[in-house]
């Protein structure tokens, strides 16, 4: 979002590396429309302690959809815990990701039914839902 390109992002999000092209595929952006402020969710993290060094020198090869989707898989976000511990709507979005059938990884497959899927989930709550393509 900041540069226009895919990037990894490492440290506390301040170091980017570039990572090349990425194959074609659909995103879906949720917001359970509730603040999570940055600060409170690594004080949170902190208490856990169990952080351990995901950092990988070489990236493996994301020509395809399934390669991206396998490295994900296999990269978890050290965050998702504490967040959801303070923001339990992001634990209620991030199940209704997981159970879409149209949505490969939570957070590919039709995003825009993944969307839809993800709005219907999540009808009695407010939460802003976006489907798009990147490249």
């Amino acid at each position: 979002c900041v540069v226009g390109k895919p990037l990894r992002m490492t440290g506390t999000g301040e170091i980017t590396h570039e990572v090349g092209p990425l194959p074609r595929f659909g995103i879906i952006l949720v917001n359970p429309m509730i603040p999570c402020p940055t600060a409170p969710v690594y004080k949170q993290f902190d208490t856990h302690n169990t952080a351990e060094d995901l950092f990988i020198d070489t990236l493996p090869p994301l020509a395809t959809q399934n390669d991206v989707i396998s490295f994900l898989k296999q990269t978890p976000n050290d965050l998702e815990r504490a967040a959801s511990e303070l923001v339990p709507e992001i634990a209620g979005v991030l199940m209704a990701l997981r159970a879409s059938p149209t949505c490969l990884l939570a957070g590919n497959g039709d995003a825009v039914a993944a969307a839809a899927d993800i709005k219907n989930g999540l009808a009695s709550s407010p939460v802003w839902v976006e489907a798009d393509t990147i490249n």
